[in-house]
């Protein structure tokens, strides 16, 4: 699930360079920075 986040994080990262970034795009980046944030917070825990 890691991965997943990970590599989702690192394609909205290209399209931000791009520029081709849209409101469906940064939802998804909003969301998954939120469940990698709870998952290094639970992995401190």
């Amino acid at each position: 699930m890691l991965a997943a986040l990970s590599t989702g994080l690192c394609l909205w990262a290209y399209g931000v360079a791009k520029s081709t970034i849209g409101l469906a795009n940064s939802t998804e980046a909003t969301l998954s920075l939120a469940v990698l944030g709870f998952r290094i917070r639970d992995l401190n825990s």
